[in-house]
């Protein structure tokens, strides 16, 4: 008797709910932005989504490690067609939906029909990737392009879709080596664009390894990890080709989500696979857990939280001689020195702001989370000015890896 699970159809149209009405609100953000207003522009596209604006709107800038030419190009070129800027929403949302369906043909083609149609349950509601399908940043797009890469029998078809996902996010180029002498293409076109555009700016890579080793759950939840590592024998070609390629990953400075939602997909096909093999029970409770934590994350999607309250004694609290360090990664001429190039030996501390509490583009969210993994602190003050202005919240960082470099000095009261 064949096992059924939900057809391609079905899958696509949950996960674009999901993508587009779930998480993206059916487009009510984006229909708020007027391109003349700069307040109501950076409410959805910040950071690095502005320049996919801009070109949207007809001003493609010269291209940077920030937006590669292609990605500035199909902006434009929707831009021509639609002028809405919901359509910066749809775009992406419809990518991520042909990228469940593919993870879960892909799952089904090495595991069984079952198996796909669990692979593809939880690649619909894998966080990360349901949130970064709402983003101008074509990641997703390029992803999507792997995928099918992987999917078509073709060599040289795979190697044209290698080449498009490398031009559009060059550090995917490693992922596609896995399909053979195709990714050939996507490699020489990612190391192109590195060296003829530029490569984003780096620091210490032994720095960067010894923290982003402790983020595996950029990858995927934990409970997905989980079910992947238990998937059948067959499997442990694609589970190694996942921890050598996030080892890789980890020397990025600023690695984030988005840099992973490739392996994360893979292991969604792992985890459903191994799923497949346990009782349905294993299955609805590793699914009640990843749809937990994609919830946590609409909470947080483009909403900020309020100022934070201290208690009176720790508020009065002060730290003299400290270095003020910021989560960004190390960037020539920066006014404040980022954590993984600040002097050792000191005091450090850093300011959480309002933007490191909600999901945008900017990835500020991950920053914050990658701080806490490193980092233990300890409160000092709040500044919180009002008036429409950010708060901040000062802390203390205390290194919980003992190669760190900062010091932790005693908090003291004001005379």
């Amino acid at each position: 008797m064949r096992a059924r699970g939900p057809g391609p159809i079905v899958l696509f149209g949950v996960a674009l709910a999901l993508r587009l009405g779930w998480m993206g609100r059916w487009g009510g953000l984006h229909a708020g932005v007027e391109p003349g207003n700069l307040r109501s522009v950076r409410r959805v596209f910040d950071g690095h989504e502005r320049l996919f604006f801009e070109a949207f709107r007809g001003s493609v800038a010269d291209p940077t490690a920030q937006a590669w030419p292609l990605g500035l190009w199909v902006h434009r070129g929707l831009g021509l067609l639609v002028g809405d800027p919901r359509w910066l929403l749809v775009l992406p949302s419809l990518a991520g939906a042909v990228a469940v369906v593919l993870v879960a043909a892909l799952t089904s083609r090495h595991f069984g029909r079952r198996a796909g149609a669990w692979a593809g349950v939880l690649a619909a509601v894998l966080p990360e990737h349901v949130a970064w399908s709402t983003s101008a940043v074509p990641v997703v797009l390029a992803t999507t392009l792997m995928l099918w890469s992987f999917w078509v029998r073709s060599d040289w078809g795979a190697a044209v879709l290698l080449g498009l996902a490398a031009a559009l996010r060059p550090e995917l180029a490693l992922w596609g080596l896995c399909r053979g002498w195709a990714g050939l293409a996507g490699l020489l076109v990612g190391v192109a664009h590195l060296v003829g555009i530029g490569a984003p700016p780096t620091g210490s890579f032994g720095a960067a390894w010894s923290i982003n080793m402790l983020l595996v759950d950029f990858v995927a939840p934990w409970v997905v990890l989980l079910a992947a590592a238990f998937a059948p024998r067959g499997a442990r070609r694609v589970q190694l080709g996942i921890a050598a390629g996030f080892a890789g990953m980890a020397l990025f400075t600023d690695l984030g989500p988005r840099h992973l939602l490739l392996p994360g997909l893979a292991v969604c096909g792992l985890a459903g696979a191994a799923v497949a093999r346990r009782p349905a029970l294993v299955g609805v409770a590793v699914l009640g857990l990843v749809l937990a934590s994609a919830q946590d994350l609409r909470a947080h999607w483009h909403v900020r939280d309020p100022a934070p309250v201290l208690d009176n004694a720790t508020m009065e609290g002060v730290v003299d001689g400290c270095v003020e360090v910021s989560d960004e990664p190390p960037i020539p001429g920066q006014p404040v020195p980022s954590h993984l190039s600040a002097p050792a030996g000191a005091c450090w501390v850093w300011a959480l702001a309002p933007e490191h509490t909600e999901w945008s583009s900017r990835g500020l969210r991950a920053r914050a989370h990658r701080m806490g993994r490193a980092y233990g602190w300890t409160p000092v003050a709040v500044d919180a000015p009002g008036g429409g202005r950010p708060w901040r919240l000062w802390v203390v960082l205390e290194p919980r890896l003992p190669w760190r470099g900062a010091t932790v000095p005693p908090v003291r009261s004001p005379p």
